[in-house]
């Protein structure tokens, strides 16, 4: 690698890697690489339990150091792909994680256009997030596709004075959206969620879709819980008798992270081309973690109602019908 030293790195893995993270406080950060992120969602204190890191390497001194060491992009390369090279800004092709990990073998990175040696790096290629007590969430964007859709690791890190950490690596895809990394709850578990939003920018006539993809660390490995729309627009006809013309259909839903689990509060509603509503459905979906997965329900309202002649939900399911004016339950 151009006469490069290879970093040291030290591989630690352990079952309670991640409960430390919880010590301190966790948050949202937008999008991008500096001053747009948001601060956490609760303030830092200090941690009653030191996390252990997956692997660790280490730093070159600083020169004249003051305040807290940041991570500059390149640093992030290396901690995350001990054999990224940053005088080429190039990754090798199926470059192992620093956890030993082969995180470009994940099927969801099948089809991309990638150069056929290496990957090509550029500032700017990292999505940020703010996880409180120094953790940040980065998502190195490493792989495109011709819809504009963009996928690539995913991994937890900390910056200390005199080495960087890597808690946890996994593997994130998006279609055309804007992203935001957070850190929730769930009991006493930290969970990565990536938001994208891919109904923000978009008119109001137009098709959209918004998820938010869940993520679990653990034993050094981010597993991928689950996908949950958070937003959803389309248009249709006919699906509704007597009306004519286009309908909408909009179905919105926010989560609450609690000490269970995590509920889904669903709302939809369909309306014609002039804006009466016709119909508007409420369900709450609970999750609870279990092990490395996400179990819960029940399915979503959007499956039932687009396309539907009677757009009622059955009455098992816990979802209500009911119509304009009429107050939530």
């Amino acid at each position: 690698m151009s006469g490069m030293r290879q970093p040291e790195i030290v591989r630690t893995f352990s079952m309670l890697g991640v409960l430390g993270l919880l010590g301190g406080g966790m948050g949202a950060a937008g999008a991008g690489c500096g001053g747009g992120e948001r601060p956490p969602h609760l303030e830092d204190t200090p941690r009653t339990t030191v996390p252990l890191p997956a692997c660790v390497v280490a730093l070159s001194p600083r020169v004249n150091a003051s305040g807290l060491r940041n991570l500059t992009e390149d640093e992030v390369w290396r901690v995350v792909f001990p054999r990224y090279d940053a005088s080429k800004h190039e990754l090798p092709v199926g470059a192992e994680a620093c956890t030993g990990d082969r995180v470009f073998d994940d099927p969801i990175l099948a089809g991309a256009t990638v150069r056929a040696q290496a990957l090509a790096v550029k500032e700017g290629d990292i999505v940020y997030g703010n996880a409180g007590d120094r953790l940040r969430i980065v998502w190195l964007r490493t792989h495109r596709w011709p819809d504009g859709s963009e996928g690539g690791p995913l991994a937890i890190v900390r910056a200390t004075e005199t080495s960087a950490e890597v808690y946890a690596v996994g593997v994130h895809r998006r279609p055309p959206s804007k992203t935001t990394l957070q850190a929730e709850r769930i009991g006493t578990e930290m969970i990565v969620t990536v938001i994208d939003d891919g109904c923000e920018d978009q008119p109001k006539s137009s098709p959209c879709a918004s998820t938010v993809t869940l993520y679990h660390p653990g034993g050094g490995h981010l597993d991928r819980l689950r996908t949950l729309t958070t937003e959803q627009r389309a248009f249709g006809s006919g699906s509704e008798p007597g009306v004519i013309g286009q309908l909408e259909y909009h179905l919105t839903s926010s989560p609450e992270y609690g000490s269970s689990g995590v509920k889904f509060f669903e709302e939809i509603e369909s309306k014609d081309s002039g804006g009466r509503v016709l119909h508007k459905m409420e369900l709450e979906r609970n999750f609870a973690l279990k092990d490395d997965t996400l179990e819960g329900g029940p399915e979503s309202l959007w499956g039932r109602v687009q396309g539907q002649n009677a757009p009622v939900a059955p009455a098992s399911s816990g979802a209500h019908a009911r119509t304009p004016g009429e107050k939530p339950r």
